[in-house]
């Protein structure tokens, strides 16, 4: 799904009255990049920012477009409250440049302790861990953070952060007796020069997304059958259990990284003592999550035509 989208609407575009005269404007910090702030909602589902804190050229001066709740959106809806603020043609709604897009999927029963031992980003070093916001009473990670911007991947757990944002998760096991739902969500913010080539623009990204792989960069390990160790030499053995055990406790994005400061040495190691790694590994591969992605994303972009509205976070489970 889409998760975040942000639109660059050109300083020079005529606004539509009706509703800005009813949003007052608030003066931001002197710090940020825009000096003002406009909130439509609840009449929309838009936030926008203007007048640049900073000297820029005049034919890059904009409007910032950031829309909330954006996984409840539709195709129509981007467009749609796009023209309800300013007086543009459908053409020229759809060639808006597209500052920010996040793209996520919701993954069930799988937690963010299976992702952080058995999947890698390529071609990032930096990574942060957070650990769960009530550790006394639920030890454990809640939240993944790989790369940095403009492009970074999150993979954290959902429930936890709703309970964490509102003070409590409801779902239907409360009625039937059933467990809290484990759903760990999968995320990549593409922001400023990394937005893909296809998806500079509005409708490119609405017609393109649901073809896309955002997540063709999150290799996961290969599940193996767990081996017979008694007849590995000590050496094999100790190492092994070793490695297991620093991935465990590190995670495999840390470790890879750790032995990669010598060139080629995370290869080299894994190929000789990851036998003991992923022996019992019950989660999605890379094939799965394209296609969970590639589902809920339709989903969510096609309910106008079908008649039905966008379920919220758990629309792709």
């Amino acid at each position: 799904m889409i998760d975040a989208l942000e639109l660059a609407v050109p300083e020079h575009a005529c606004r539509r009255q009706e509703l800005w005269a009813n949003s007052p404007a608030r003066r931001i910090r002197s710090k940020q990049f825009y000096l003002w702030q406009v909130d439509f909602r609840p009449k929309l589902r838009l936030i926008v920012y203007y007048g640049h804190g900073h000297p820029i050229p005049k034919k890059d001066r904009h409007y910032k477009l950031q829309f909330v709740n954006t996984a409840t959106l539709t195709e129509d809806d981007f467009t749609h409250q796009v023209g309800q603020l300013f007086l543009l043609t459908e053409s020229e709604i759809c060639s808006l440049k597209v500052m920010r897009v996040d793209f996520a999927v919701n993954v069930r029963s799988v937690s963010v302790q299976w992702f952080r031992e058995t999947c890698v980003v390529r071609c990032k070093q930096t990574y942060e861990e957070i650990r769960r916001w009530d550790e006394c009473t639920s030890p454990g990670y809640t939240s993944l953070k790989i790369g940095k911007r403009p492009d970074l991947y999150r993979i954290y757990d959902k429930v936890d952060e709703i309970k964490h944002r509102t003070g409590h998760f409801a779902h239907m096991g409360q009625i039937t007796g059933k467990p809290e739902p484990t759903i760990t969500r999968v995320e990549r913010q593409c922001s400023a020069g990394r937005v893909p080539r296809e998806f500079q623009t509005l409708d490119g990204l609405l017609k393109g997304a649901a073809e896309f792989d955002p997540f063709s960069c999150l290799t996961f390990a290969k599940a193996k059958v767990a081996p017979d160790t008694q007849k590995w030499k000590p050496q094999k053995w100790l190492m092994s259990l070793g490695l297991k055990a620093a991935v465990k406790e590190h995670g495999l994005q840390v470790v890879r990284a750790r032995l990669d400061r010598n060139k080629g040495t995370a290869t080299r190691c894994f190929k000789r003592y990851s036998d003991l790694l992923n022996s019992n590994m019950d989660g999605p591969t890379s094939r799965k999550l394209r296609e969970l992605y590639q589902e809920s994303i339709a989903f969510q972009l096609n309910q106008a035509k079908n008649g039905r509205r966008p379920r919220g976070i758990l629309m792709d489970l």
